[in-house]
């Protein structure tokens, strides 16, 4: 199942300039709040009342350990690109196709950050 997640909050606070893939969440005790950083630079700051943890739970159901192989992954990779309207080419080696790994992350990415993908594939 593709999931995703949706920004929460006030509308007018929901988008936090500079946040990335790669920002980090942490206490600063010394303030006695909350910063999101990206790149050691502190992009936004929380106080404690504004904070809340959001727990998701994920579980993984199969009748045996071979129900999905990657062959099954990308050919209703594929078939779910396809109905949507995207032509993404069938690769020959779906794990190190840069060009089907990019067109994935176009089709799937929610996120407004994408300059993590240049670096990952």
């Amino acid at each position: 199942m593709f999931h995703r997640g949706d920004p929460v909050g006030r509308p007018d606070e929901r988008d936090v300039e500079g946040l990335r893939h790669r920002s980090l969440l942490g206490y600063d005790a010394a303030r006695g709040d909350w910063a999101i950083t990206t790149d050691g630079e502190v992009i936004r700051r929380y106080r404690a009342e504004e904070m809340r943890l959001p727990e998701h739970w994920n579980v993984e159901v199969y009748s045996d350990l071979d129900d999905l192989t990657h062959d099954i992954v990308f050919e209703r990779l594929l078939a779910d690109t396809h109905a949507r309207g995207t032509n993404v080419a069938e690769p020959s080696d779906p794990l190190h196709d840069k060009e089907f790994i990019r067109a994935l992350i176009a089709a799937y990415s929610i996120s407004p950050a994408t300059e993590w993908a240049a670096l990952s594939v």
